[in-house]
């Protein structure tokens, strides 16, 4: 089956060193290993790098990549047991929509640097990213990330603002545009 696809737009705002090491990691660099302006300029024109994936903020477990959704019936049930005591679920589908908010990781991702902040549209599968964006806000807790987001096909909308552990908005409405899905 097909999704809706929902369009998304993420800024991120704040100190430019920060906005640096965010972009990093958000191409899954690592941005401990060495001054941020310099790896950049080094990748900057690397095509085949993502831009941003959330598989760089929230990892999914290497144990449930292989997993299938539903959960085949050749698979024990202690073993499902041992899964889901581990990450919270036996499946890699349930593990992403419960930390991404989405089965899939961000789809199509293009990025506009500006000085001051950094713009990212990307696409994915039903709904918005709200978990996976809410941490990667924590773990760059001097940034402000604004995702606003677009699903023609169910008819939704919304906006998250978040800084830190902190959601400065949340809100959701009708959406009745030509834009998503």
């Amino acid at each position: 089956m097909c999704p809706n696809w929902c369009d998304c737009e993420l800024r991120v705002e704040g100190p430019p060193a920060d906005l640096r090491r965010f972009r990093l990691r958000g191409m899954g660099v690592d941005p401990a290993l060495g001054d941020a302006g310099e790896i950049l300029s080094t990748i900057a024109n690397d095509e085949e790098r993502e831009v941003l994936s959330a598989q760089a903020f929230v990892p999914i477990p290497e144990e449930l990549t292989a997993t299938q959704s539903p959960v085949p019936d050749t698979v024990s049930k202690a073993e499902r047991e041992r899964l889901v005591r581990l990450y919270g679920t036996d499946n890699w589908y349930d593990w992403s929509v419960s930390n991404w908010g989405t089965k899939w990781d961000l789809s199509d991702p293009r990025i506009v640097a500006w000085r001051k902040h950094l713009r990212y549209t990307f696409r994915t599968a039903w709904s918005p990213p709200l978990p996976a964006v809410k941490r990667m806000a924590a773990q760059f807790p001097l940034l402000t990330l604004t995702l606003r987001w677009w699903e023609g096909g169910m008819g939704f909308r919304g906006t998250l603002t978040v800084r830190g552990d902190a959601v400065l908005e949340q809100r959701e409405d009708k959406y009745r545009g030509s834009r998503g899905g």
